[in-house]
């Protein structure tokens, strides 16, 4: 594995435990009679306050361009052919 790519992994692991975070903090607001432990986990503050508030401000088209720029997304399969916010259906049978 080489230097780039561990520095990529490192990166995303990062950006999705802090979005993974923020999600968990406004389902909290959202029902906040349901209760659970906080997560063991100190933050940074530019994760929290900087890159998570501009990142949920960011359109989809311009987050998938940067994802495909950086290289940090998946690969090696085809996305489905529904657009973002459109509900899921289930596959056509043959």
């Amino acid at each position: 594995m080489t230097h780039d790519s561990r520095g990529r992994r490192h990166l995303r692991e990062v950006t999705e435990r802090h979005l993974m975070i923020d999600a968990m903090r406004r389902v909290a607001r959202a029902y906040p009679g349901v209760t659970v432990a906080r997560p063991a986990f100190r933050s940074n503050w530019f994760w929290s306050w900087v890159f998570v508030p501009i990142y949920r401000r960011v359109p989809w088209a311009l987050r998938q361009r940067t994802i495909k720029m950086t290289g940090m997304g998946a690969s090696g399969w085809t996305p489905p052919t529904r657009r973002p916010g459109e509900p899921w259906q289930p596959p056509r049978s043959p």
